[in-house]
């Protein structure tokens, strides 16, 4: 009877050691599942933006200790900019970067930060997005999404396929832009005619003449090899401007907090990548364009800074809201 008793004991044993085993084994298993982003990039790999979208995804994954992992889908794979804005606020795309032409179209006063000629320099323009993240933070949450950084782009240029030499070579010229107020107010003051094209077609509209030109940064005119088919440069820089690190706010809020604080962590660092790089980017992108054989021009910006200075109060003024506010933190 003693032997049966111990037998038992001893099964009992094995047995409870064997399901505390199992739920050993599993609780790892779970807690090592990462939870997957996907990010929405606009532009080819090469791209200082692509760069900087893979350098935040590297952030993110070491930071939280590989609980979540951000893939990144570039050249638009998720859609185009207004597409990836739109698709952060409705979260079928979790986090992804945008400007005025993305997150702008339903945030109206952020458009008023990339007026043209507001901005010195990259330093310059980081330095007053710092200052002013607080509010974009507000504007962000209150459509649904968690600003988490920037990238930023510029200076842009001006590329045509007709020899562009000074504001009158404006007049009549089909300019692509994007599809973003600011944009379109920019090439109606030089007296162009606004072409908006989405990004992934603008080589071909310039191919079968939709479009005259382009205007855009030094890393966008280089990796989007529109020097192929527009030889034609003039450094108007006008515009330093800033894209959107920006997340689904939903899916930021399912986070834990330590979990939430890395991912804000990430979105810091890679804003601070980003400015290493495409400071450095913009000469030798620049550099690299003029190797390719396009005529290349410097011009007098002060006729372009006449014809749309006007215009950049008033619109501040017509946007309402905060508008005027960061309006006015560009210029102190």
């Amino acid at each position: 009877m003693k032997h049966k008793n111990a037998l038992i004991q001893r099964r009992t044993l094995l047995a409870g050691a064997a399901s505390l085993g199992a739920l050993t084994l599993a609780r790892p298993l779970t807690a090592q599942t990462p939870r997957q982003l996907r990010y929405g990039s606009l532009f080819n790999p090469d791209h200082t933006s692509s760069r900087s979208s893979d350098k935040f995804a590297e952030l993110v994954e070491a930071k939280t200790g590989g609980k979540v992992k951000v893939q990144v889908f570039h050249n638009a794979q998720l859609g185009n900019e207004t597409q990836v804005g739109e698709g952060v606020r409705t979260g079928t795309i979790d986090v992804g970067f945008a400007g005025s032409s993305g997150f702008g179209s339903y945030i109206k006063d952020i458009r008023v930060l990339e007026l043209p000629y507001l901005y010195k320099d990259f330093d310059n323009l980081h330095a007053i997005y710092t200052k002013v993240f607080p509010i974009l933070t507000e504007l962000f949450a209150a459509n649904d999404v968690q600003l988490l950084g920037n990238i930023y782009e510029g200076p842009r240029m001006t590329l045509a396929t007709k020899p562009i030499k000074g504001l009158e070579d404006f007049k009549g010229l089909k300019l692509r832009v994007p599809q973003a107020p600011v944009y379109i107010e920019l090439a109606r003051s030089l007296g162009a005619i606004p072409t908006p094209v989405a990004l992934p077609e603008v080589y071909t509209a310039l191919q079968a003449k939709v479009a005259d030109g382009l205007e855009g940064a030094p890393s966008t005119l280089l990796t989007g090899k529109y020097y192929e088919v527009a030889k034609y440069l003039l450094r108007t820089d006008h515009i330093f401007n800033a894209t959107y690190i920006g997340m689904n706010l939903k899916t930021f809020t399912s986070f834990d907090a330590e979990t939430k604080a890395a991912i804000l962590a990430a979105g810091r660092e890679a804003t601070v990548f980003n400015l290493g790089i495409v400071k450095a980017a913009a000469i030798e992108d620049l550099d690299k364009l003029a190797k390719t054989g396009i005529s290349m021009l410097s011009v007098d910006t002060a006729p372009f800074r006449a014809a749309v200075s006007a215009n950049n109060q008033r619109y501040a003024e017509s946007l309402g809201g905060r508008a005027v506010e960061l309006y006015r933190s560009t210029l102190s």
